[in-house]
């Protein structure tokens, strides 16, 4: 019976739980690095990007903050602003790598590979669905400061449902 309800349970959340899915791509810019010593940079970044996702929401945005590498670490300190095709604005942050697990791959200063976690932290239209999640995204350096990101992180089906059928006029 204990066997029974466990596979109900997970069966359950499988069946309620959707996959948010956001393909992002765009260029850096890196307007200031300051070499502490070795091993130790200063970044003042930003950067453009253009997103889609598996839900009504795809448009434009940009990012700025700051990146430091201490001995080979990196940290950033990064604020991201999504514009949706309706203007509605969604914004996420970049969480420390002391609270997540950051994994990146350096080329030479700047960071190659990364696997990093981003917390939206405010949002209007679809993006209040996303507001307080923490997401896993992955990020791949390319050639002419060409980047591309791709985050995958679980909703319940209520919460795709919602973003999906959002009414300017008349939240549900």
């Amino acid at each position: 019976m204990k066997l029974f309800t466990l596979i109900l349970i997970f069966l359950t959340k499988i069946l309620l739980a959707d996959d948010f899915q956001m393909s992002v791509t765009g260029t850096d810019k890196y307007l200031h690095i300051m070499e502490i010593k070795e091993n130790e940079s200063f970044i003042v970044y930003e950067n453009s990007f253009q997103f889609t996702t598996n839900s009504i929401l795809y448009g434009f945005g940009k990012c700025a903050g700051t990146i430091e590498i201490l001995n080979g670490q990196q940290d950033q300190n990064i604020i991201c602003q999504f514009n949706d095709n309706n203007k509605n604005l969604g914004s996420m942050r970049s969480v420390s790598a002391a609270k997540k697990n950051i994994k990146e791959l350096q080329i030479g200063k700047i960071i190659g590979t990364s696997i990093a976690y981003w917390e939206w932290i405010s949002g209007t239209g679809p993006f209040e669905e996303l507001v307080g999640l923490t997401i896993p995204c992955a990020y791949f350096a390319m050639q002419d400061s060409n980047w591309m990101s791709m985050c995958k992180f679980e909703v319940s089906e209520t919460t795709m449902n919602r973003m999906n059928n959002y009414k300017s006029n008349n939240k549900e």
